[in-house]
């Protein structure tokens, strides 16, 4: 893997797995796909070798020096795994990997618990005859705010319930 980062704070902006034909000339930073001009080695250094960052987050987030990744500003950071982690959230899970999911994590007995003890009806129908669970459910969400789930709890939820 090649990157380029800023000579003065080591701030990596530009990652390429696949390094071939990646060169940091004077007229900037020229690769098979793009030219930045603007990416010089007055400015700009070329490193090769490296090895692939945890989690690859742009716009300086990361440094490289002293042979290892080191993250320059943790909020940024923690924002864009947040991030990422959403977009890995599948929008829809099977009633049985959700039922599974919530076996695995504890909750079942506690869900199940909830929606018989419910008044609506609604929600009742839902969990005994849908084939599915939308993550988005006007109902979903007011039982797990009723349980007191986070979304981040949900959210992993639903990886777990998808995966199985």
């Amino acid at each position: 893997m090649i990157i380029i980062s800023e000579i003065a704070t080591n701030k990596v902006y530009h990652i390429y797995p696949d390094g071939e034909n990646v060169q940091l000339t004077n007229n900037g930073l020229i690769t098979p796909f793009e030219r930045v001009p603007n990416v010089k080695p007055s400015k700009f250094k070329l490193t090769e070798n490296v090895p692939s960052p945890d989690t690859w987050v742009g716009g300086g987030v990361l440094k490289y020096y002293a042979s290892a990744w080191h993250i320059d500003n943790q909020e940024l950071y923690d924002q864009a795994l947040a991030a990422n982690k959403k977009a890995t959230v599948p929008k829809v899970v099977s009633m049985a990997g959700a039922r599974r999911a919530l076996l695995r994590n504890n909750l079942l007995t506690t869900v199940d618990t909830a929606v018989t003890n419910g008044i609506d009806e609604e929600v009742k129908i839902l969990w005994e005859y849908a084939t599915e669970l939308h993550r988005e459910d006007a109902t979903l969400l007011a039982i797990t705010d009723a349980l007191g789930l986070t979304e981040l709890q949900v959210d992993d939820l639903f990886i777990t319930a998808k995966s199985l």
